[in-house]
C-alpha cells in the first residue's frame, strides 16, 4: 500500500508554507544581546551583564 499526499496547487501550496514559517524567525534577526552588553563593558559603560561577561573573558581567555 502506498501512501501518497494529495496534489496541491502552487498557491495551495504557498499558502501552506507561509502558515508553517510564520511564527518562525528569519536567521540573523536576533540582536545577540551578549555581544552588545560585552561591547559596552569594554568601553567601560555600565552594565551589570556586561561587567560580567567581561570578567568571565578576562578570566578565561587572559
Amino acid at each position: 500500500m502506498l501512501l501518497v499526499p494529495e496534489p496541491l496547487t502552487v498557491e495551495e501550496w504557498i499558502q501552506s508554507a507561509l502558515e508553517d514559517n510564520k511564527h518562525k524567525k528569519e536567521p540573523g534577526t536576533e540582536i545577540n544581546v551578549e555581544a552588545s552588553e560585552f561591547l559596552k563593558a569594554a568601553r567601560d559603560e555600565p552594565s551589570p551583564l556586561g561587567e560580567a561577561l567581561l570578567a568571565f573573558h578576562r578570566k578565561y581567555h587572559g
